[in-house]
């Protein structure tokens, strides 16, 4: 819907988080993504490759959903995957000091995806997956200490991130298995999609806009893992007086 002056006053976006977790088989995770409501739909996914199923999962990825989306961070185990008939600005991973601990937690990082904007502000994606075992869990002592400190800086950069793009006039949406139930809010504009923690999804509307999640379910899936596949769609519009004024 177009604002007086052609401002694009709302636009809407689609988005499906998976977490694949530790699969115990490739049949799985191959049913998980061809059950999956695909089209249009930015999809966000965690815990690719985790496991020590003897398969490659991020293969199955790939050949799941190269078809209609275009996968960024396909290295990394949280991928973000774009419908095709969507621009892609600019992607980047921030992983600077997110270090792994041997034997104890991989090294991590904030997977960013840019979407350029048709006519209103572009979008930004994040993905990523907190230390586990720093704020909750049973490490030793001397390991949690190092992991409270991993997951604190991990925090910080995404609170940075976070911010820095939403001055500069962007959407921002984040999806991570936080490893932690008490997660707390980012911005003072975010809007929570969906809670199921560690799990959550998160919108940042640019300023000027509002968002409202008009789609909010979660869906089972055939893999053996406390995770569901969470489907959202929201909409971002434009404050009233913001577009009385284009």
């Amino acid at each position: 819907m177009a604002a007086p002056g052609g401002a694009v006053a709302q636009m809407r976006s689609r988005y499906a988080f998976l977490n694949i977790g530790r699969a115990s088989q490739a049949r799985q995770v191959i049913e998980a993504l061809d059950k999956m409501e695909r089209p249009y739909r930015y999809i966000c996914l965690n815990e690719v490759g985790e496991g020590d199923q003897g398969y490659d999962d991020k293969r199955l990825v790939r050949q799941a959903l190269t078809d209609t989306h275009r996968i960024t961070h396909a290295e990394t185990r949280e991928p973000i995957a774009v419908p095709r008939h969507r621009e892609i600005g600019s992607t980047w991973r921030y992983y600077r000091g997110l270090l792994g601990v041997e034997r104890q937690s991989p090294a991590r990082s904030i997977n960013e995806t840019v979407i350029a904007g048709r006519e209103g502000p572009d979008e930004v994606i994040l993905t990523g997956h907190y230390y586990a075992g720093a704020k909750q869990g049973e490490r030793p002592w001397p390991v949690r200490v190092v992991l409270l400190g991993l997951f604190n800086l991990m925090l910080r950069k995404h609170r940075r991130i976070v911010q820095r793009h939403h001055r500069a006039g962007r959407h921002v949406s984040w999806w991570m298995d936080t490893n932690w139930s008490g997660f707390p809010r980012l911005h003072d504009a975010e809007v929570s999609v969906f809670s199921a923690a560690p799990d959550f999804g998160r919108v940042i509307p640019a300023p000027g806009y509002h968002a409202t999640v008009t789609e909010r379910r979660a869906a089972d899936q055939p893999i053996e893992a406390h995770h569901d596949v969470h489907y959202a769609t929201v909409e971002f519009d434009r404050k009233m007086a913001d577009a009385a004024r284009s």
